[in-house]
């Protein structure tokens, strides 16, 4: 995968679902092989109780790869998960600002909102799950609030 993303001479390559630290760690040490000097990611801070248990483990699993300097990230978590199988990630946003020459500083916003489920009727998609949904709308609103309140 890093040989053909960079392929594309992006100059910024944004990820999601790269839970684990290991996975993490060897995305960026290929991609700094191959110009992209500089990552972002963040881990939501984890209070004492939940790190006893599996709740948000897994971070956001968000990754940023530059060629352009990065500043230090902000991380926000969201307050809901959608489905149960989400309980052990802490989906959410990452922000970051890219020095990209000629431009000066950017911002650039990745988020990673859950997922929902939609409901069968006869073996076939018929709705939404609306606990789903309605937890979607709770993460989006949380989302618009931290771009306001960063940028």
């Amino acid at each position: 995968m890093p040989q053909l993303l960079s392929d594309t001479q992006a100059d910024l390559i944004v990820m999601q679902e790269v839970w684990l630290d290991q996975y993490r760690e060897e995305l960026i040490n290929e991609f700094q092989k191959r110009g992209y000097k500089y990552s972002a990611f963040g881990r939501p801070c984890v209070g004492w109780k939940e790190s006893w248990g599996i709740r948000g483990f897994l971070g956001n699993g968000l990754l940023v790869l530059s060629k352009y300097p990065l500043s230090s990230p902000e991380v926000m978590k969201f307050s809901k998960y959608t489905r149960i199988e989400e309980y052990i990630t802490y989906k959410g946003a990452l922000y970051v600002q890219v020095q990209v020459p000629s431009l000066g500083w950017i911002d650039l916003f990745v988020s990673h909102l859950g997922a929902f489920s939609t409901l069968l009727k006869n073996n076939i998609a018929d709705s939404f799950h609306v606990d789903h949904l309605e937890k979607k709308l709770i993460q989006a609103r949380e989302l618009k609030q931290f771009i306001e309140r960063v940028s």
